[in-house]
């Protein structure tokens, strides 16, 4: 069985659930491809002078059957992907959508929530998908409840590679760590209250270390910013587990 994985994005959702699990099948000998460019389509309209599909184009079928037995995708919240799958099914190519969020729930506050709300790319989209699909796998079994509501589902809990065990902290530093955003994870960091600073009061050699920007986190865990230092980015995954160590 030959089996293409198109990540929806290049974010941690399509790493951890999609990519690292491809890259272990293809290192024991299964017919597993990552593949980022996607499917190639028919549209009922001319866009190539576009950077993405106008609002109204649709999906009229396949240019090219891919040459797979079976499709994943993570996460196609966007209208196109909905309306390829019956496309690719039609071909005889089993479809597999992976979800690991509950998109009709994102909280106000959060960055995602915006893009996630548009007529052609939204949760409903992402919906319509799943409904669709041959099988839906999901990281949890609430998620399945709300995704699946057919039976065909799958729950693949959220897992790191096994490597990232094994890694070693090159910093002697004592630090309580987090890796994350206030943007896209409003309210997280309130939840300590006043525990981090009165952890830190309590151990003056101690600081909070962020793996990202670290933009808004001494406010929110009420915390001086001279104690708080961070990567002053997102890091490339080869990167990460060493920063989060």
């Amino acid at each position: 069985m030959r089996v293409i994985i198109w990540p929806a994005s290049d974010d941690a959702s399509a790493w951890y659930r999609l990519k690292f699990p491809a890259s272990a099948l293809a290192a024991q000998g299964f017919d597993v491809t990552v593949d980022q460019t996607g499917p190639r389509v028919l549209w009922d309209m001319n866009w190539s002078h576009l950077s993405e599909p106008p609002y109204e184009a649709r999906v009229v079928g396949l240019e090219m059957r891919p040459d797979a037995d079976v499709v994943v995708i993570n996460r196609p919240a966007r209208a196109h992907w909905a309306e390829t799958i019956p496309h690719l099914q039609a071909s005889g190519v089993r479809v597999v959508v992976d979800v690991d969020d509950d998109f009709a729930a994102i909280p106000i506050g959060n960055s995602a929530r915006k893009p996630y709300s548009q007529p052609r790319y939204s949760g409903k989209w992402l919906e319509r998908a799943c409904l669709l699909a041959d099988l839906v796998t999901c990281s949890t079994p609430d998620l399945a409840r709300r995704y699946a509501p057919h039976g065909r589902v799958a729950v693949l809990p959220n897992l790191v590679p096994a490597t990232y065990l094994d890694v070693v902290a090159d910093r002697p530093d004592r630090m309580i760590g987090w890796s994350g955003s206030v943007s896209t994870h409003p309210g997280d960091l309130e939840t300590t209250s006043d525990a981090m600073r009165d952890a830190l009061a309590g151990h003056h050699d101690w600081s909070v270390h962020v793996v990202g920007t670290g933009k808004g986190v001494a406010k929110r865990l009420r915390v001086p910013e001279s104690l708080v230092s961070n990567t002053g980015c997102w890091l490339p995954f080869s990167d990460y587990p060493q920063a989060q160590a």
